[in-house]
């Protein structure tokens, strides 16, 4: 249920209706799931394709979860054990990308906000290439001694003025400011 509501909420936040509510409300033409066999990745998916999105382009490692992927809403699957994001990404969303919904970090974050259209924005749930660093996410270096990837070390290929980022983590309950019914 957790990661459901990760992906409703932090996509309703950022402009999709997944939840019906505003009829005037256009869908993004071009969604992006990255890790989207993955826990909130078929949620978000899955609630891109419901709300209208004309192209959803999830990612994923093997042909296996492409099909799954494309069984529940996918127009579009990267296999990143094939096929590198930033050659893909634009062939399939040459005016760029208008939602992302991010969980790897590192250089799929990187393609992924080269490849952000214009007013683009790019809700960024978790940085899962970094977990095995030494450290984890407080590391900061890996095992090797190179510094993080979860970090843009570089800045985006395209005009970064109209981008946003958007950074979700879950809070214990006793941090929420109020209750929650």
């Amino acid at each position: 249920m957790v990661s459901g509501l990760t992906a409703a909420i932090s996509l309703n936040e950022n402009g999709v209706d997944v939840f019906k509510k505003d009829a005037s409300k256009k869908p993004p033409r071009v969604g992006l799931v990255t890790a989207a066999a993955g826990g909130t990745g078929q949620f978000a998916t899955q609630l891109l394709a419901h709300s209208g999105c004309s192209k959803v382009i999830a990612t994923c490692s093997s042909q296996e979860k492409a099909d799954f992927l494309k069984s529940i809403g996918a127009t579009h699957v990267i296999n990143l054990s094939e096929e590198k994001l930033g050659v893909a990404l634009p062939e399939l969303a040459p005016s760029g990308v208008n939602v992302a919904y991010e969980s790897v970090g590192g250089k799929v974050l990187d393609s992924v906000v080269d490849n952000l259209a214009t007013a683009g924005k790019c809700v960024q749930i978790g940085f899962i290439s970094s977990y095995l660093e030494k450290g984890g996410m407080a590391g900061g270096v890996s095992p090797q001694g190179k510094r993080s990837s979860r970090l843009r070390t570089r800045p985006p290929r395209r005009n970064s003025s109209n981008l946003t980022t958007q950074n979700y983590k879950i809070m214990p309950a006793k941090q929420y400011p109020q209750e929650i019914d």
